[in-house]
Order: structure tokens, then C-alpha cells, then sequence
């Protein structure tokens, strides 16, 4: 953590730290609810969906006009081509990488290209990262935790110009604010989120007694016998869905 937040510039403005932190929530949550759906975990995944969704209307005010759009699309995009090209599922794989670039594209348009191809480097290790975790390529997936990490110490110096300039609650100030702390500066530790991959791998320990409880009868019904938010039969299409109301 110390060795972290020395790398921090001070000159960067509290704008494009805000930017870079909601940037690397966003990727991660949206690759976790597409690594947790082709894994069955359906409790999971829709809760990784709905703080995406949150920090996806987050960076509305963060970034350029046209940009977030095309994040979400990309973040997503990345998420869904690694985990079914993890699970074999190549020709959706295909869909998938197609909307990626595409996606990649857009945001090219609005963002310099040295930062746009870095948001697709954080988007598409954050997605290889949960795809290959849930498929227990360990080696595989830290060397994508490392990659991820490397773009979230970058990312903050190529979002300088970017920004407004304006600073912005950060989805860590909020987190603090809500339990009572104050919403200091962001360091380049908390800007990682290393920890919160390994934190919402973790998590998951919570949800396997009661993925184990469910009737599968109730699994192909498309519920879990009426707990809430859970148990869906097939989560790619509501996901696609949820996102497209941005």
C-alpha cells in the first residue's frame, strides 16, 4: 500500500482520480456478473450487475460526452467475450469481440487514443481476470490482476484533459461517507482494485451454501423458491437490458 501511493502524482487533478476509480469499479463488477452468471451464480452476478449499473451512472458526469455509453458497452462487451470464450461459447465469443471493437471504437472518438486503448486494457484484463478465475486458471488469472493493476496506476495521468477538471465524490469517498468516515484524498492503493477482485472472489464462499440449498426443479423454472433477485435461468439477455437503459 505505502509503495502504491507513492507512485501518486499530486498533480493530477481530483477529477481524473475520481474518473480512473469509477472506470476500474465498472470494469470489474461488469466482468464479475458475467464470470458469476456462466458459473451459475446468479445471487452474484446480480449484484455485481446493479453496482455496475450504479458507478456506469456515476461516470455520466465524469467523463466527455459519448464516453460512458461506449465504456459500459466496452466493459461489457469485454466481460461477456472472455467468459464464453471461456465456457466454449465461441460463436456468442464472436458476437462478443465484435462489440468490443466496435465499442472501443466509439470511445476513440471521444477520448485521446493513448487513454481509450488503456480503458481497453483495463476492461479486458478485469474480464480475463474473472473468467479465468471462475474457471480455476489461477496463473492465468494473476497474471491478469497484475495487468489490471499496471492500468490503474496509468490511468490517472492519461484522464488529465480528459475530465473537467471538477472535483467529484469518488465511489470510495461515497463508501466511507456511508459508514461515517471522512472522504479524504484517494490514494493510488485505493484507486487498485486488486483488493476488491480478491474481495468479491472472496464473497462468493457466502453464496455457495445457498447455491447448494436450491431445487434444481426450481433452477429450471427460473427460480429459487421465491427468495428475491435470484436464481434466474439465463442472465446475459436481462444484463444486456438492464445497461441498455443508460
Amino acid at each position: 500500500m505505502e509503495a502504491a501511493a507513492a507512485d501518486r502524482q499530486p498533480d493530477i487533478p481530483p477529477s481524473a482520480w475520481a474518473a480512473a476509480s469509477a472506470l476500474s469499479e465498472l470494469t470489474v463488477h461488469a466482468a464479475w456478473a458475467a464470470a458469476n452468471a456462466r458459473t451459475l451464480q446468479w445471487g452474484a452476478s446480480h449484484r455485481d450487475a446493479q453496482r455496475a449499473k450504479e458507478v456506469a451512472l456515476q461516470l455520466e458526469a465524469l467523463l466527455p460526452e459519448g464516453a460512458a455509453p461506449a465504456v459500459v458497452q466496452l466493459s461489457l462487451a469485454a466481460a461477456w467475450y472472455a467468459s464464453n470464450t471461456r465456457r466454449l461459447l465461441l460463436f456468442d465469443a464472436a458476437r462478443d469481440l465484435r462489440k468490443l471493437e466496435e465499442a472501443a471504437a466509439e470511445l476513440a472518438k471521444v477520448m485521446p487514443p493513448e487513454t481509450a486503448k488503456s480503458v481497453k486494457a483495463l476492461a479486458t484484463s478485469a474480464a480475463w481476470h474473472a473468467a479465468n478465475a471462475r474457471s480455476m486458471l489461477w496463473l492465468d488469472a494473476e497474471r491478469d490482476l497484475t495487468r489490471f493493476e499496471e492500468c490503474c496506476r496509468q490511468l490517472p495521468a492519461l484522464l488529465q484533459g480528459v475530465t473537467d477538471g471538477a472535483a467529484a465524490e469518488t465511489p470510495a469517498d461515497a463508501s466511507r461517507a456511508r459508514a461515517g468516515g471522512s472522504a479524504g484524498d484517494l490514494s493510488a492503493g485505493d484507486l487498485s482494485a486488486g483488493d476488491a477482485l480478491r474481495r468479491l472472489d472472496c464473497a462468493l464462499d457466502d453464496v455457495a451454501p445457498l447455491w447448494a440449498a436450491l431445487d434444481p426443479a426450481a433452477l429450471r423454472r427460473g427460480d429459487d423458491g421465491g427468495a428475491e433477485g435470484e436464481g434466474e435461468a439465463t442472465f446475459e439477455a436481462p444484463l444486456a437490458a438492464f445497461f441498455a437503459e443508460l
